[in-house]
Formats: C-alpha cells, structure tokens, sequence
C-alpha cells in the first residue's frame, strides 16, 4: 500500500501453526540432573540460581521464536537485476530508491536497456513518482506479468512511466478485489498520528490522479474509486486495453 507516513515497526509473533510445533517440540523433554538447590541457609544463591535458569528459558523462546519468525522483517527498498537488454524491480518501495534506481540507469552497459518488469506492492508515493518519470525519460517499456506476479498501489505508478506498457496475461485476471495477481489500484490513504487509524486520502489521490494524466492513463482513476477501502481493485486485460492503462497483453 501507499505509505505517506512514517515507516512501522514489525514484531516477531508467533501463529498457531508455530505455537503447534513449539508443543510438540516440547511433549517429552529429556531427563535432565540439576543439583539440588541450597536449603534456607543459603536462601539468596538459591534464588539467584532460579532467576539464572529463568533468563536462560527466556532467551531460548526468544531465540526460537526469531527463528520461526524470520520473515517477519522490516520492508526492503527495490531489488534491481538485469539480464541483456531486460531489467527486473521487486520489492517495497521506500525513501531513496528513486536515487538507487537512477544509479542503476546510469550504470555503463553493452547494451542499453530496453524491458523493464515490475512486481512490488507498492510503498511510497513520491519516490515510485519519481521512477515513473525516470523511466519515461530513460524510453523504457515496463511490463507486469499479470499470472504470476503484482503490480499494486505506488508499483502502478512506475508501470504508467512506460512508453509502451505490457500487461502480459491479463486477460486471465479475474476482475474485482478477489484477484492476488495483476495490477492493483486504489485510492491514497494515510494513517492519522493521533488515532493511528488508516483514513482516505483527498489530497493524495488528488496528487495521484495528476501523475496519471500526467504519464497518459487518467483513466486510471476509475479503476481507483471502484475499490472498497482497504482493499485493491484488479482490472482484467480487455479493461486494462479499453482504459488505455496497457497497450498490449503480449510479452514485449
């Protein structure tokens, strides 16, 4: 999703498939031998010894729990790769990767660039603005393929900067907010610093309707307003063609 705010933090929790297997791990734990603890003469080693024990429990399920929580990570900018003239964009999009992908533009290369793919479910508005415009002014094609991968919220506006755009397979999208794949739009929303609670937008999506005119898709918000908030509205290949948002359902 957009995110005009402040970055989050994500915490390590564990599901109950987690918890499930941290039963089982533990149904039957071996025998162990522990010295007896002193008796009322020695009443503070005693308890220093408990407390140790406790800390080194609680650093295990600590431990354990970071492992079987290990995707629970802080979002990542853009991960850029290329191959011949064919570049690929992945990931969130966060402060500063305009600057890392104009890096990766102005990289020296045999051949120069010419496809560029794109699976993100978005993130910031102004940087994913400024690589929409990069990539107009770079001349490069951007494509999504719709059966396998997303192009949601902010990744939609580095899909408008293309001067042709391939929405390859989309006629295989089923159209609606059920879809998991494919392009997603939606209105721009932020979270309240107050409340903390996550409302639409005017300004925002004002800002975005003027990028997509901008780039040659205003039409774009249509597809916008037809999503129920939180969610994400889905166009199938034959909207996507009719709106001008692609140009074509090929590979480029």
């Amino acid at each position: 999703m957009w995110k005009p705010g402040a970055r989050s933090v994500m915490a390590c929790s564990l599901g109950n498939s987690d918890f499930g297997r941290l039963v089982r791990f533990n149904e039957r734990p071996a025998r162990r031998q522990f010295k007896q603890l002193p008796q009322a003469g020695n009443c503070g080693m005693a308890a220093s010894l408990r407390r140790g024990m406790a800390m080194r429990r609680l650093a295990y399920w600590f431990l354990l729990c970071l492992a079987l929580c290990g995707g629970a990570q802080p979002a990542r900018a853009i991960w850029l790769s290329e191959s011949g003239d064919i570049a690929w964009l992945t990931g969130s999009i966060e402060t500063d990767d305009d600057k890392r992908f104009k890096a990766f533009l102005e990289r020296p290369r045999a051949k120069p660039l010419r496809v560029l793919y794109l699976s993100s479910s978005g993130g910031y508005i102004l940087p994913a603005f400024a690589i929409g415009r990069l990539v107009r002014q770079a001349g490069l094609v951007t494509a999504v393929d719709a059966g396998s991968t997303a192009c949601s919220s902010a990744c939609t506006f580095i899909f408008a900067g293309g001067i042709r755009r391939h929405y390859v397979g989309g006629e295989g999208v089923f159209e609606g907010s059920t879809a998991l794949s494919g392009l997603g739009f939606h209105p721009a929303r932020r979270t309240e610093k107050q409340t903390g609670q996550t409302i639409l937008s005017e300004s925002g999506t004002g800002r975005v309707r003027a990028f997509y005119a901008e780039m040659g898709m205003p039409r774009a918000t249509e597809l916008m307003e037809k999503a129920a908030f939180n969610s994400m509205y889905r166009p199938n290949g034959a909207t996507a063609l009719a709106l001008k948002i692609a140009t074509s359902l090929s590979p480029p």
